[in-house]
């Protein structure tokens, strides 16, 4: 028995077990054979400090080396995976239902979901090859209606194909009568600016006022007439409670009970100029509300990062950074550009406290805290590179399904690096401690820079990310550009491995980081809401002085102050 299992097996024996992980973590690293005693030992550690998916892993591996115990071992791995099983077969018979010929897009996209929610990864890659030929080869319309647009941009990366999806949660579609119609409303008005913020349901976008408070509160009122609109009563309340000081003089309404022309005939009738809809395509969106025309401008800002296919807008609001001019050709709405980035939040010292999981002396904690969704075999593929080169490093996701972590697992392990994946409480009030408990980010490739990207950097934790074609694929390299951390964006996956790298292999860089991170005289854009809030409001007075004259949307460009 090698000294290190030996201390191993004395803090297991002392209650001590995620020490003892800690010890046999390095040994696995190693080349040459792993007995089964040892797998069995780590197994037993992940029992204890809660980690059953790896637990049912490593007995796997001991059980695969055969002896008397093999047959005990592997139900025991069984036991752990309980109810998989049944997943099993209900990816059998969504495939079936997916695959058979004639099948309904509802059915295939039912299926595509499941797929990335479960991690299968390689499986997915094939689907989306699969899809991706009959958009673009055969010629096939009904596969534009498979993938709801939310969907399509976590894995193609392409706005021209983003931007023909045609699957919109609206019956209503945009139409030239209704745009002109909304557009004459504000003909000749005077006065200050009536801007409304329409909010989609906050249970499916708990981070949301995280954004728009900050702003709430810096609007300058002698401009800006506002008004939130809310999906519920309930809604409206949670946002007065969480947004005290920032709601005053601020107009709650809710929708409680309107269909969307009901509601679109409403907010009509309070005569906005400029309607800013912070949703889009997102889960529990309203386009429909902007389809049947709401205001005379219709604005999309934060929301679903992407094309506002199948909804009448007049504009996006991004950054040069996340949409620059060459990207915009794809987007029928008109693209208004702020200049030191698209969104801010208050910053905050978070301490790690007890979060960060018990490593090896010497270990790198990469943290990727990306929702399952968003991990596609690319990026999976990136991250297993990245610990085959990185000996000390550890990779650490959030809890996914029993499912989807076993799948990720028997990935990575075909890399060899299965044992330094880590699966941690995804619970949002853990998440700021957690990534302030971290060594460097890792942003996922088609979809990236989402909350969690935005709580690493405000720890002063650099964040890798590659700057990619589409606007979801560049909303890291947007983030990280605003928070003023000296980390460029990656421009290719080699380039993204060797960041990543070099910063692993630099502890002292990593610390003068945090440093910076606190050191700001002025704070960065990123979390500089009332310098934001500025940008907006000139882009909002923009785009209602063009509406005002009958103007016709046309791109803008705000100029930093």
């Amino acid at each position: 028995m090698s000294i290190a299992l030996q201390k191993a097996v004395e803090h297991y024996q002392r209650g001590r077990p995620a020490e003892a992980l800690a010890l046999l973590l390095p040994v696995f690293a190693q080349s040459g054979m792993i007995d089964a005693q040892t797998y069995v030992l780590a197994g037993q550690c992940c029992v204890k400090t809660g980690q059953e998916m790896k637990a049912a892993f490593y007995f796997e591996r001991a059980a695969a080396l055969g002896g008397p115990s093999e047959d005990m071992l592997r139900n025991l791995a069984i036991k752990l995976l309980e109810g998989t099983a049944e997943v099993r077969a209900e990816a059998a018979a969504l495939r079936a239902a997916a695959l058979c010929y004639g099948a309904e897009p509802a059915a295939q996209a039912h299926y595509r979901r499941w797929l990335r929610a479960s991690l299968l990864l390689t499986e997915a890659v094939m689907e989306n090859q699969r899809l991706r030929d009959r958009m673009l080869h055969r010629a096939d319309p009904l596969s534009f209606a498979v993938d709801h647009p939310r969907d399509h941009l976590l894995w193609s990366g392409d706005d021209g194909l983003n931007a023909r999806q045609v699957l919109v949660d609206s019956d209503l579609a945009p139409s030239e009568p209704g745009r002109a119609a909304r557009r004459a409303l504000c003909l000749e008005r005077t006065g200050s600016v009536r801007l409304a913020y329409l909010l989609g349901p906050l249970s499916l976008a708990p981070d949301l006022l995280r954004s728009l408070l900050p702003v709430l509160q810096h609007h300058d009122r002698h401009r800006f007439s506002l008004s939130v609109i809310c999906q519920t009563k309930a809604d409206a309340e949670a946002v007065r409670k969480q947004g005290k000081a920032a709601c005053v003089n601020v107009e709650l309404v809710s929708l409680d009970g309107l269909d969307d022309v009901a509601a679109a005939a409403s907010l009509r009738e309070r005569a906005f100029d400029v309607l800013v809809d912070l949703s889009g395509h997102a889960a529990g969106g309203r386009p429909g509300i902007l389809n049947a025309g709401a205001a005379p401008v219709q604005a999309l800002w934060l929301g679903v990062p992407g094309p506002a296919t199948g909804m009448d807008v007049d504009y996006r609001i991004a950054d040069p950074i996340a949409l620059p001019p060459e990207a915009q050709g794809v987007y029928a709405e008109k693209i208004c550009l702020l200049p030191e980035g698209f969104m801010a939040v208050e910053p905050a010292t978070v301490s790690p406290g007890q979060t960060r999981p018990v490593l090896p002396e010497g270990s790198v904690l990469f943290a990727a805290f990306a929702a399952p969704e968003r991990i596609t075999q690319q990026t999976a593929v990136l991250w297993r590179s990245l610990l085959q080169r990185c000996a000390q490093g550890f990779l650490w996701l959030d809890r996914a399904s029993t499912f989807a972590q076993i799948n990720f697992l028997r990935f990575m392990d075909a890399g060899g690096v299965a044992d330094r994946v880590i699966f941690g409480d995804p619970q949002p009030r853990l998440r700021a401690a957690r990534a302030a408990a971290a060594d460097i980010g890792l942003d996922t490739l088609a979809a990236g820079g989402g909350e969690e990207t935005i709580d690493l950097l405000m720890a002063g934790v650099p964040v890798v990310t590659l700057k990619g074609e589409s606007f979801a694929a560049r909303c890291g390299a947007s983030l990280l550009t605003a928070a003023g951390l000296p980390v460029e964006p990656a421009e290719s996956e080699d380039g993204y491995l060797t960041l990543a790298l070099d910063l692993a292999e630099d502890p002292e860089r990593r610390k003068a980081l945090r440093r910076a991170a606190k050191g700001h005289r002025q704070p960065p854009p990123l979390f500089n809401p009332k310098r934001l809030t500025a940008h907006l409001e000139l882009a909002f007075e923009a785009m209602a002085r063009q509406a005002r004259a009958g103007q016709a949307p046309a791109p803008l460009r705000i100029h930093a102050l």
